[in-house]
């Protein structure tokens, strides 16, 4: 009877704390590569060759423009994307023809 109720303990405890949460899509991305935190916002790059600037309190989206000469192929394109002391630093695969 202990190891029955041990068990019923158990598995009611496992839903006590599950909420029900839902997800929602805020902006229309095309293959997002990479992301990294400025102030409060998010920059995102994709895969394509786009870097947008997220604003997510005021749920704005704005293309950031660039020269980079990339190669967008398999896993290759615009990669990553890193903030660090207000420089930014971008990882792509680069065209060499």
């Amino acid at each position: 009877m202990y190891k029955i109720l041990t068990i019923i303990c158990f598995f009611l405890a496992l839903n006590c704390n599950a909420e029900e949460f839902k997800l929602r899509k805020l902006y229309d991305l095309s293959k997002p590569w990479g992301l990294t935190f400025y102030n409060s916002d998010l920059i995102v790059t994709e895969q394509g060759g786009k870097i947008f600037y997220l604003g997510l309190s005021e749920k704005s989206k704005k293309e950031i423009s660039h020269n980079l000469n990339f190669l967008e192929i398999g896993q290759g394109g615009l990669l990553d994307i890193i903030n660090h002391n207000k420089k930014l630093y971008v990882c792509y695969t680069e065209k060499r023809i």
